[in-house]
């Protein structure tokens, strides 16, 4: 019986953290699970949004969590893929009333998954 942990597993940990952080705006744990030179990319509002891992976190660290704003935790993954050193997951949330779909890119690195890229736009 071996004890290493499946990759999957690693994976929907990682993207579990995400979704309580999101959810609470917990600024330094998304900082942590983004990788440093990391991308957001996508459409807020109908406006085209291009901006680094640390633009995106300074965005969430001026707004109301939706924990603080008593909104539901509504937040899964939709699909999973993982081969190797390198995973992709689209995943559903509600964020500030708005039904968000997300593409998140991860790569793990010396043993550890962070994610490289986020894509998103809302309903």
């Amino acid at each position: 019986m071996s004890n290493e942990v499946s990759p999957f597993f690693e994976v929907e940990k990682v993207i579990d953290t995400y979704f309580k952080a999101l959810y609470e705006c917990d600024h330094e744990t998304l900082n942590n699970l983004f990788d440093p030179k990391a991308r957001v990319s996508g459409f807020y509002e109908h406006e085209h949004i291009h901006q680094s891992i640390n633009e995106y976190v300074f965005f969430i660290r001026k707004i109301s969590s939706p924990a603080m704003l008593g909104e539901d935790f509504n937040m899964r993954i939709l699909s999973m893929n993982v081969e190797g050193s390198i995973a992709c997951c689209k995943v559903a949330y509600l964020f500030e009333s708005l039904q968000y779909k997300e593409f998140l890119s991860l790569l793990r690195v010396d043993g550890k998954w962070t994610i490289i890229s986020k894509t998103f736009q809302h309903d």
